[in-house]
């Protein structure tokens, strides 16, 4: 019969024998193995003193030291977890784990602050008009108050799944997807490490998605009144929702130029307000083109907005050939003229890049009541319709930066203004006659 493992940190049967010969001659020889926590390595231990109760003390003296150097490293490298251990314990894992992917640049900062904003308990906080936010209400349901001191193997598929209901019980479709999500990577480093044996997760009912509308893009009839209407809320006329504007600084030109140049790009929003004049590529012999090659992000504790020097997807770093209309909206900002350094190509007052939240709700204003349906993605739909209408999908798909180059039905029902073509039936249905 095999002599039966060592367990991980465990010392095997300990031998002590009396020594009838040799160098060693009348004295007790005790020995055993040790097998290495960490890396699973036999280790024989082999001590010799007058008595046996000596020699065994001096063995098991040994293997409490080695184990405890080796518990040193294990606590050093990540924090132990069982199926005993508080699922917080787990969360902290978890936590460290994405910290390293911040680090090595798999993931953003602005990402886990997200995922933190739903796991820990955030201190309360007042709006401008000084009422509670609720967001960060001691009401607000987030992971680690609510499960955090269950044991490991206290978080079974019903509590979890009671969890999820909670939040859309309330209404928030998509905090309970970003808590499913976050939950689901948490169970799943559980499993891998021994401290949940079973998966309660595929007990737990995903938060169904809201049926998509269909994309809309603007025709030659809105884009010229959406102009128009851009052009006296800038000259501070009223519009339909938004009064006349008759004191204080102009109204800011640039969204005129912003709107052309998501039009003629493409680009997501956020990508759009990060370009610089450097981005924009000048030509004498043919059309402009302009490089998108960041993003805007906004991070907690270092100032809030930043331009991220990469795009949502290594596919999202382009050249894109822009029209010649837009190509005269640039040189109608000076374009011409521009040296070409990293300064934001529409900068907010102070200079700085413009906050996206501040050009959200001044797009609002401008855009007015008979215009609503009309946001930043808008213009990116517009784009990508107008080209795979006459190039296909697979180019719209370039043209959009996708991370994956599509040809088929996604692309249609995100981003095109157009139903799915459904295949010729017509030789069958004509027996139905």
């Amino acid at each position: 019969m095999p002599r039966p493992e060592i367990p991980l940190g465990g010392l095997g049967n300990v031998s002590c024998t009396l020594q009838k010969s040799g160098r060693y001659k009348g004295k007790h020889r005790a020995r055993g193995t040790f097998r290495h926590p960490i890396t699973g390595r036999d280790f024989p231990l082999d001590f010799v003193a007058d008595t046996e109760l000596k020699a065994r003390r001096k063995l098991q003296d040994a293997y409490l030291e080695r184990l405890k150097t080796a518990n040193t490293t294990l606590t050093a490298t990540s924090t132990t977890v069982t199926r005993k251990s508080k699922f917080s314990d787990l969360i902290d894992l978890w936590i460290e784990e994405r910290e390293l992917d911040v680090q090595d640049g798999l993931l953003d900062r602005s990402t886990l602050d997200n995922y933190l904003d739903e796991i820990n308990q955030s201190e309360p906080r007042l709006r401008k008009d000084g009422t509670p936010d609720r967001r960060y209400s001691a009401d607000t349901i987030k992971i680690r108050p609510m499960l955090g001191d269950l044991r490991n193997h206290d978080v079974d598929a019903g509590r979890l799944d009671r969890h999820i209901k909670s939040i859309r019980a309330q209404g928030y479709t998509r905090k309970a997807t970003l808590q499913y999500q976050i939950l689901l990577e948490i169970v799943t480093l559980g499993r891998k490490l021994g401290a949940l044996p079973l998966d309660p997760m595929t007990g737990v009912r995903k938060t169904r998605r809201r049926k998509r509308t269909a994309a809309r893009a603007m025709d030659k009839q809105t884009r010229d009144g959406l102009r128009a209407q851009l052009r006296k809320w800038v000259a501070g006329e009223a519009i339909p929702g938004t009064p006349a504007y008759t004191s204080g600084p102009k109204r800011d030109e640039d969204i005129l130029h912003i709107a052309d140049i998501l039009l003629a790009t493409g680009c997501r929003p956020y990508e759009g307000l990060a370009f610089r004049r450097c981005d924009v590529i000048r030509s004498t012999t043919g059309p402009w083109a302009m490089t998108v090659c960041g993003t805007l992000k906004r991070q907690k504790g270092t100032g809030g907005l930043h331009r991220q020097e990469w795009t949502k997807t290594d596919a999202g770093y382009r050249t894109t050939l822009i029209p010649q209309w837009a190509t005269e909206t640039l040189q109608a900002m000076g374009a011409d003229t521009w040296s070409d350094d990293d300064s934001p190509l529409f900068p907010s007052r102070n200079g700085g890049w413009r906050d996206p939240h501040n050009f959200g709700r001044t797009w609002r204003d401008a855009r007015g009541t008979e215009y609503a349906w009309v946001t930043a993605r808008t213009m990116r739909r517009t784009n990508l319709t107008t080209v795979a209408e006459r190039y296909g999908t697979e180019q719209a798909s370039r043209q959009g930066g996708h991370a994956v180059v599509s040809t088929g039905a996604d692309i249609t029902a995100r981003y095109l203004d157009r139903p799915r073509e459904a295949p010729d039936s017509t030789p069958a249905l004509d027996k139905l006659k």
